[in-house]
C-alpha cells in the first residue's frame, strides 16, 4: 500500500489496540487498510493449558524505524508478519485503499524493488521471499 503520510510503499500495518495481541493487530490492520482478510503464517505452536501464559505466532522479523511522531523523535519497533489470504476467496481479491492509504495493490516480490519503498521494506521482502513459511498455493 502507498502510505499517505510516509509517501512510500509498505505492507499494511499500524498500532496495537488495548488488549490486542501483535498478530491480531496485523490481521486487523490488513483488513482495515486493504479490505482483505488474512491469517498469519508460521510454524504450528505448542498448545498452552493456561489462558494467561501462551505462545504467540513468531513475526517474520522485528525491525526498528526512527520516525517523527507529533514533533518528537521516536523509535517504532515493528513486527512484520507473513500472511496469506483466509480461506473462502475464489480468486485473488483486489485490495482497496483504506484510510491513510493513497493506493493499494498486489505486487510480486521480485518486482517491488522498482517502487519507492519505506525504510527496511526491501529487506523484509527479501526475507519473506526466503521464508520457509511462504505459502505455496
Amino acid at each position: 500500500m502507498h502510505h499517505k503520510l510516509i509517501g512510500a510503499w509498505l505492507p499494511p500495518g499500524g498500532h496495537l489496540e488495548p488488549f490486542e495481541l501483535p498478530h491480531e493487530a496485523a490481521v486487523r490492520e490488513a483488513y482495515e487498510e486493504t479490505g482483505i482478510r488474512v491469517e498469519v503464517c508460521g510454524p504450528t505452536l505448542p498448545a498452552a493449558c493456561d489462558a494467561d501464559a501462551f505462545f504467540l505466532p513468531a513475526p517474520l522479523c522485528l525491525h526498528m524505524v526512527r520516525a517523527a511522531h507529533e514533533a518528537e523523535d521516536v523509535y517504532h519497533l515493528d513486527l512484520a508478519y507473513l500472511c496469506r489470504l483466509r480461506q473462502g476467496y475464489p480468486a485473488l481479491p483486489a485490495p482497496i485503499a483504506g484510510e491513510g492509504v493513497v493506493d493499494s495493490r498486489w505486487v510480486r516480490l521480485d518486482q517491488a524493488g522498482g517502487m519507492p519503498l519505506a525504510r527496511n521494506v526491501s529487506q523484509i521482502i527479501k526475507r519473506a521471499g526466503k521464508s520457509a513459511w511462504l505459502p505455496i498455493s
